[in-house]
């Protein structure tokens, strides 16, 4: 699963599919496909939205900057927060990486899986505090 999931075409994979915290490949990082993304969509169902290049700048630069190390000091400028749903997150991950690594699922089914797992913690979240889903209709 590590290795599929660092593979370049799959870094892009999981940034368009989760867009929750940025691929492990720094040149996916540096790429067009890190700026802007097709999103989900199956028919009239929109899992994950489109991300624009023309919103790159408002709702992820701060992201690329925040993982990309310093040129002199080779430091990380800043820390990724990822809470609330850091732990459903990396609770997701390792169910995923176990289903992949025992074949129970190919590693795409296992990410699938976390993906809408992911969304629906989000979403019970955000509906409990009275707020529509994230840009996603079902």
């Amino acid at each position: 699963m590590v290795k599929w999931i660092t593979n370049r075409e799959n870094s892009i994979a999981y940034w368009n599919m989760l867009r929750v915290a940025p691929p492990s490949r720094s040149s996916v990082v540096d790429s067009p496909d890190f700026r802007s993304t097709s999103g989900i969509i199956e028919g009239d169902l929109v899992h994950v939205p489109p991300l624009p290049e023309s919103l790159y700048p408002d709702r992820v630069a701060w992201l690329e900057y925040a993982v990309t190390p310093d040129s002199e000091t080779g430091l990380v400028p800043g820390f990724v927060p990822s809470a609330p749903y850091q732990a459903d997150l990396q609770a997701q991950i390792a169910i995923a990486l176990r289903q992949a690594t025992r074949g129970e699922k190919t590693p795409r089914e296992s990410l699938d899986e976390a993906a809408e797992r992911t969304h629906e913690i989000i979403d019970r979240d955000r509906s409990s505090r009275g707020l529509a889903p994230v840009g996603r209709s079902r």
